[in-house]
């Protein structure tokens, strides 16, 4: 039987709603990745999903990001801190102290927003997140885009690493991401999603906007936490997986 992992950005509102909805969305996936503080959430609100995570069987994850609140973490910042691996083991240590305090552990880490797709362009910052990683949290599982410089250098290193696939994102024929800020950058029809998850899982392909396909290894899929239709995405997704025979579990 083939075995995909399901992933959510959780945590990144501290209300009841929000707190709510990561519930709701943690009952149907197999990993979160749990905002740091540096885009979003808090100790508090850290610690509340390591506990929902430990009670359902699902994988903790840290979910850092450039210190950015303003921004949500979404926008690149002109010049690199001069101290981002600082800033990153900071983060680091929240989530690591949050586990902990739940009685659990940080099982991955996974880069939020603007600090994902920098890693990717820039080996230094990737380095730099691996070393941040390293002194923090050795030993864990790191999350990238799939066929990437960070899985590749992690692997490098001697990391286990899980290359991602996003359901509600369209690619560009590079294999990136396309802007948010770009027309068509999001897939908001369920049945799409679904479609484009069990062929790229299937088939190792996805198509790209301008009509292209790129080759693309899929261990773990994301769908995204910070908005109404959550919910629903992640469940209809998870029951377009198993519906074809396709297990989810975490990644190991």
């Amino acid at each position: 039987m083939l075995s995909v992992d399901l992933n959510a950005d959780l945590g990144e509102s501290t209300d009841s709603a929000g707190l709510l909805r990561d519930l709701q969305i943690l009952s149907q996936i197999s990993s979160a990745n749990v905002a740091c503080g540096g885009h979003a959430g808090s100790l508090e609100r850290m610690q509340e999903l390591a506990v929902a995570c430990r009670e359902l069987g699902v994988a903790f994850g840290a979910h850092p990001s450039f210190c950015d609140r303003a921004g949500f973490g979404r926008v690149r910042p002109a010049e690199l801190p001069a101290d981002l691996q600082q800033q990153l083991q900071g983060q680091l240590q929240c989530a690591a102290r949050a586990a902990e305090q739940a009685g659990t552990v940080v099982h991955h880490v996974k880069a939020h927003g603007a600090l994902y797709h920098v890693i990717e362009e820039n080996q230094l910052v990737a380095d730099q997140f691996l070393a941040a990683v390293n002194d923090v949290l050795p030993g864990v599982l790191i999350v990238g885009v799939s066929r990437g410089q960070l899985v590749r250098r992690a692997a490098e290193q001697g990391w286990r690493t899980v290359q991602e696939f996003f359901a509600d994102r369209v690619y560009e024929a590079d294999g990136r991401l396309r802007d948010r800020r770009l027309e068509s950058a999001l897939v908001t029809d369920q049945e799409q999603m679904c479609h484009r998850a069990l062929t790229a899982i299937r088939k190792g392909r996805v198509s790209c906007y301008g009509g292209a396909s790129v080759p693309i290894t899929v261990e773990t899929i994301c769908v995204h936490g910070d908005h109404a239709e959550s919910v629903a995405a992640a469940a209809a997704l998870r029951s377009s997986l198993e519906l074809a025979g396709i297990n989810i579990c975490r990644a190991t």
